[in-house]
């Protein structure tokens, strides 16, 4: 299990078992005036404060699933959501002994680990971490609870329990994170502290090591971990004015200068980027494909308008609201998108299957006429000229572009060569970009194969069947070839895979020898696909395995 894994288990499992709570800081009539440095140790990167009685409490949490939070909190830990009055998790930056997070929960009642889930924590085998009695926590990842108090339950990784405890005294140094948080006020119902002092050296290893993956209108972010000091982001869903406050924290007015200018570059590149990616496919000529960029391009730019970050001396500040229509805006995008991608995908594959079954039937109707499946065109002496492809033109309404080759000619010969730009449509597959004239419909040819040289093949030596035996596929684009080339693709039997897939091809479509399309995906099992390949290999298909 990867430590991001892990980390994002263990977070989750504190955050939503606001369970194993215990022990809460008197809640006072008045706000404190900063977040405080308890429990947050001098190796401390990040914080992150969730006020869940608050939270559940605001009329605008009415539809959260409060019963639900309930319910489960009742099973597990004996008392309700309402109880818990906040949860901090606490994580250092990644370092040789594994991950180091931790979770400090604070309840109105007394915690009762007598209440507790037996399933969820062992309250039978105790620990003493340094003098403190912990119990395991039964999860996929080393993880221990520890009361502090009778409102205050500590939840962390074996690594970093006891320095989390030592935290929670007064008498101690304090390390960058700490002196954050004892000068930022708090706000809403999250509040996120990050000191960028212990994280810009993994930061700056990180965005160094991968640079050249990152588009260059994307480059100058790269700079971003060495002008920040410190981020505050804070959320507040009863704000309607500033629901949302980021707050970047330079080392002066300039450094903060700087950030803001690289911050505006990047957003509107980001912006540019996924617009060209949202309309790439439509239609200009299409009155709803122009309209729909418009929206689009309408609702981009006042996206980069709200989050627009503004610099007012060390600060760059990106401020926002909840505002319900930008909510929707946004959910309705995410969802459109997608779908908007996927019938695109769907559709250039149907398209792709159209133009195999038009080849296929040009196979039949050359079989009807020569009583041969279509080879390649050769010379007297039998070496290969012109591919397959061009001795089906006239059977695909191409007469007057076949009656223009010479076929006592190669294919790149003077004066065929120049037919190589006049590919017919039939031969580009809109799910592959490849140079023009290159195609990446070809027949499998080898041993066992119905085709395994220049000539056709014969529907008799069939004896598999024609709906089970593959006649042409779409190769992968590095595989593919100029259209007019007498070139296909070598099919090895024990690697039937090799030359099809390339781990990142989801599938491809396949031409079988009854003029039907095959669609067959990356989990397509090797002997399958063989048996599907080979004409007279006499394997039983079941057709509900693809």
């Amino acid at each position: 299990m990867n430590t991001d894994f892990r980390i994002h288990r263990l977070l989750a499992v504190a955050t939503a078992a606001c369970c194993f709570s215990g022990s809460a800081l008197q809640v006072s009539a008045q706000e404190p005036k900063a977040i405080g440095n308890t429990f947050l140790p001098t190796d401390a990167a990040a914080t992150v404060i969730m006020r869940v009685s608050d939270t559940l409490a605001s009329p605008q949490a009415e539809l959260y699933p409060i019963e639900i939070a309930n319910a489960w909190c009742r099973q597990n830990i004996g008392m309700t959501a309402e109880n818990i009055v906040t949860v901090q998790a606490i994580a250092t930056a990644p370092g040789p002994t594994g991950p180091m997070i931790a979770a400090v929960i604070r309840l109105k009642q007394d915690f009762n680990l007598a209440q507790v889930n037996a399933e969820m924590v062992n309250a039978n085998e105790p620990v003493d971490v340094d003098g403190s009695v912990c119990y395991p926590i039964n999860t996929p990842f080393p993880a221990m609870l520890h009361e502090y108090d009778k409102r205050t339950v500590i939840l962390a990784t074996p690594n970093y329990m006891d320095t989390v405890i030592r935290a929670g005294t007064d008498d101690r140094v304090l390390g960058p994170l700490a002196n954050l948080a004892d000068t930022t006020a708090p706000s809403g119902q999250v509040s996120l502290l990050i000191s960028m002092e212990p994280m810009r050296p993994i930061a700056m290893n990180l965005l160094q090591s991968t640079s050249d993956q990152i588009p260059p209108p994307l480059q100058g972010l790269t700079k971003v971990p060495a002008l920040v000091d410190a981020i505050v982001l804070s959320i507040d869903i009863e704000d309607e004015k500033a629901g949302q406050r980021l707050t970047m924290l330079a080392s002066d007015a300039s450094a903060a200068k700087e950030l803001e200018r690289t911050l505006n570059n990047g957003i509107l590149s980001v912006r540019d980027m996924l617009l060209q990616i949202a309309i790439a496919d439509m239609n200009q000529d299409d009155p709803v494909a122009a309209a729909s960029q418009q929206y689009m391009k309408r609702v981009a730019d006042h996206m980069v308008k709200v989050i627009t970050p503004r610099q007012t001396g060390r600060e760059v500040v990106i401020e926002g609201t909840l505002n319900p229509n930008m909510t929707t805006n946004g959910v309705l995008v995410g969802l459109l998108l997608p779908a908007v991608q996927a019938a695109r995908a769907s559709a250039r594959r149907m398209s792709s299957v159209n133009n195999m079954r038009q080849i296929g039937l040009a196979m039949h109707n050359h079989y009807d006429v020569y009583r041969t499946l279509p080879g390649n065109i050769v010379d007297k002496n039998g070496k290969a000229l012109l591919s397959w492809r061009v001795k089906i033109l006239p059977f695909i309404e191409e007469q007057s572009l076949y009656d223009q080759f010479h076929l006592d000619e190669p294919w790149d010969s003077e004066h065929n060569i120049k037919l190589l730009s006049r590919m017919p449509d039939i031969y580009v597959d809109p799910n592959t970009a490849t140079q023009p004239g290159m195609t990446v419909y070809q027949r499998p040819v080898g041993e066992k194969l119905i085709m395994n040289s220049d000539a056709g093949g014969n529907f008799r030596q069939i004896t598999d069947g024609t709906a089970n035996t593959i006649i042409a596929v779409e190769t992968l684009p590095d595989a593919a070839t100029a259209w007019t080339k007498p070139e296909d693709v070598a099919i090895d039997l024990d690697k039937p895979k090799s030359k099809l897939f390339d781990g990142k091809r989801a599938g491809f479509n396949a031409l079988l020898a009854d003029g039907s399309a095959l669609y067959l995906g990356d989990d397509t099992n090797a002997s399958m696909l063989k048996a599907l390949l080979t004409a007279r290999g006499g394997e039983v298909i079941n057709r509900s395995e693809f």
